[in-house]
C-alpha cells in the first residue's frame, strides 16, 4: 500500500495522489460490499467455509491500513496548502 502510494505521489503530486487514492479506496470498498452481498445471496462456500469470511478478513486489514494512510495524507495536504499564519490560526 505504501509503495503504491509513493508511486502515485511521485506521478500526480499531493492533490492528485489524494484524489487517486481516495477513488481507489472507494472502489475497493464498493466492490467488496458487492461481493459480500452476492456471496451471501448465492450461498457461496469454499471448503465448507462461507466465502464472506475470505473477503472480510483481507478487507479488515486493508481498511485499517488505509485509514492510517488517509489520515496522514489529509494532514500532509492541509499542511502543504496553508500558510504559516493560517496554520497558526487553525491548528
Amino acid at each position: 500500500l505504501l509503495m503504491g502510494y509513493g508511486r502515485v505521489l511521485d506521478k500526480f503530486g499531493p492533490r492528485g495522489a489524494l484524489m487517486q487514492t481516495s477513488a481507489f479506496c472507494s472502489a475497493v470498498l464498493s466492490s467488496s460490499a458487492f461481493l459480500i452481498v452476492i456471496s451471501q445471496q448465492q450461498g457461496w462456500e469454499l471448503f465448507n467455509i462461507p466465502f464472506v469470511k475470505f473477503i472480510s478478513g483481507p478487507l479488515f486489514v486493508f481498511r485499517e491500513s488505509y485509514v492510517a494512510l488517509l489520515t496522514s495524507q489529509y494532514w500532509s495536504f492541509i499542511a502543504s496548502t496553508l500558510s504559516p499564519a493560517q496554520s497558526a490560526k487553525w491548528f
